[in-house]
């Protein structure tokens, strides 16, 4: 009974050390890790923005800034420094924005989505694109970027990507931006006669833009061969 009794001892003091030398290790680590970002001066200014919104964060855990800022900041030292680490740290403070808030705004989405491209995590930066899309279905940044992720990262078919245009072209009003970028494209794959005539409704609604009409003219002898 005695040697058991001593064995247990043991096995708490070795388990003791165990938790403490780890946890040790841990705050050892922080407090390295802190003061590198404070002193480097690629991550001075973000790290120290990063401590105060801590701090504001914890005084009031409903100061959703606060959290977006977090979550904004670490994902610029993460490429300011090429290191995944940060990225993913600021990956899940959005995930605790969401957690937090739910789904009543998009913004959250679009910055993770955007953090989960830089990870080269494809497939959850699309499912946050498509749920910011059904927070804000008139927003046609956000059909921009699921589309410039499908044709830039993700290898998606053409029918794919313009299909993400065409159904924000029938949500969005006023969408200059999403006109451009569809127009933009479809000259870049060879759909000279659609981009020619997305160029004309641009060329019209901003008739001084000469950019515009120098493409137009160059589409129209692009289009001209393949009428005749």
């Amino acid at each position: 009974m005695k040697k058991v009794l001593i064995l247990l001892i043991v096995l708490i003091i070795v388990i003791l050390l165990t938790v403490g030398g780890f946890y040790g290790y841990s705050y050892f680590e922080k407090q390295k890790e802190a003061k590198f970002l404070s002193e480097n001066p690629q991550t001075k200014d973000a790290y120290a923005l990063i401590v105060q919104r801590e701090k504001e964060v914890k005084k009031d855990p409903t100061f959703y800034d606060g959290w977006m800022s977090l979550a904004f900041n670490w994902k610029g030292i993460g490429e300011v420094l090429k290191d995944e680490k940060y990225l993913w740290r600021s990956a899940k403070l959005y995930d605790e924005v969401i957690k937090r808030w739910g789904t009543k705004a998009y913004l959250p989405f679009l910055n993770q989505a955007n953090v989960y491209i830089e990870l080269e995590e494809y497939d959850k930066a699309e499912n946050d694109l498509k749920i910011a899309l059904e927070q804000d279905i008139g927003e046609q940044n956000l059909y921009i970027a699921l589309a410039d992720l499908y044709r830039l990262y993700m290898n998606k078919s053409k029918e794919d990507v313009m299909a993400v245009y065409e159904k924000g072209l029938v949500t969005v009003v006023s969408g200059g931006n999403l006109v451009n970028s569809y127009a933009s494209y479809l000259n870049s794959v060879g759909e000279y006669e659609k981009a020619l005539k997305y160029y004309k409704m641009l060329s019209q609604a901003y008739p001084n833009n000469t950019g515009y009409q120098n493409l137009i003219k160059e589409l129209e002898i692009k289009v001209e061969p393949a009428k005749n």
